[in-house]
């Protein structure tokens, strides 16, 4: 009887054996497929994470001063009109005015650089005549008691 059982136990591996032989030489018509979902996850997963990187890393860094934003901010804000926007920023771009949200708020300081760059000569001759665009904005920033 333990003979009989060791007989079907040997039958029983050896048809085990042909069946794992014949599963790894059968072709499997999917695997192209599931190979194709495996690198699409893994694509994913390295996607998701190099934007959380970056998203971490841009909360982590300082803010950095923006002048010409304020510049361009307090201007709006200020209710001055586009042409008179474009005076003052060419204004701020000739002269090269580290912190030009100074000009909209000293006098003094507005009229130094108004004088320097209608002193210069620009691409078509001398800015003298532009001094009057810069008074009316003048006038609308500080008002007529200013002088």
């Amino acid at each position: 009887m333990n003979d009989w059982m060791l007989a079907q136990q040997a039958t029983s591996h050896a048809e085990r054996f042909k069946y794992m032989q014949d599963r790894f030489n059968q072709s499997d018509p999917t695997i192209g497929w599931k190979l194709l979902l495996v690198a699409v996850i893994l694509g994913a997963i390295f996607a998701l994470a190099s934007i959380l990187s970056r998203l971490q890393k841009r909360r982590d860094e300082p803010n950095k001063p923006q002048p010409m934003a304020l510049f361009v901010r307090v201007q709006r804000k200020l209710g001055l009109p586009r042409l008179d926007r474009l005076r003052l920023w060419w204004l701020v771009r000739t002269r090269r005015i580290n912190n030009p949200a100074a000009l909209l708020i000293s006098a003094q300081y507005f009229d130094d650089a108004v004088e320097g760059y209608c002193q210069s000569d620009g691409w078509f001759g001398s800015r003298l005549t532009a001094s009057s665009g810069f008074a009316a904005i003048r006038q609308q920033l500080f008002g007529s008691d200013c002088s």
